[in-house]
């Protein structure tokens, strides 16, 4: 009986699998966030869940046979020794809150911040503080923050790698 499975890849290895997994013409889940690099960089592709994809197959079918050693796989997702299946339900509800966002090239600091996060910062001259994420700007690699600075609030403009979420 097909189920869905959970396939865990070597890292940046999701659409070598993906693409074997869809020649061996399994049903396969892997959804990914485009977004511009900038500069005139063209498109990048993010996984939604990096380093794991889901694959719709009968273990005990003969297609399924090598699944675990395709290369840029590391293994099949286990709970207690056998492979954990996701429920239907499940997946389909994962496409449906992620169609949207799959379809449209997406602005880097889109995906990674929500405007109001708490941020802190990695790098740069206001390395060490947190921050309010407020908004991507045209540069495509720089976003505006809310920072805490003497007593005041100052808008100020970083580089998104230089942030992460705040715990």
């Amino acid at each position: 009986m097909q189920e869905w499975y959970v396939i865990y890849t070597k890292p940046n290895k999701e659409p070598l699998v993906n693409s074997q997994l869809e020649e061996k013409d399994l049903e396969v889940f892997f959804p990914v966030l485009q977004f511009d690099r900038g500069y005139r960089r063209g498109l990048g592709i993010e996984p939604f869940f990096p380093s794991y994809l889901f694959v719709k197959v009968d273990l005990s079918a003969p297609k399924a046979n090598n699944i675990r050693w395709l290369p840029g796989v590391r293994t099949i997702v286990e709970i207690d020794g056998q492979p954990a299946t996701v429920p239907e339900t499940i997946i389909e509800g994962l496409r449906q809150r992620l169609e949207p966002m799959t379809r449209r090239v997406m602005r880097k600091s889109e995906w990674l911040f929500q405007p109001g996060q708490k941020v802190s910062i990695t790098a740069g001259p206001f390395k060490g503080f947190e921050a309010v994420f407020q908004k991507g700007l045209s540069g495509e690699q720089r976003v505006q923050v809310l920072l805490e600075f003497l007593g005041s609030s100052i808008r100020t403009n970083v580089n998104v790698e230089h942030l992460r979420a705040s715990s």
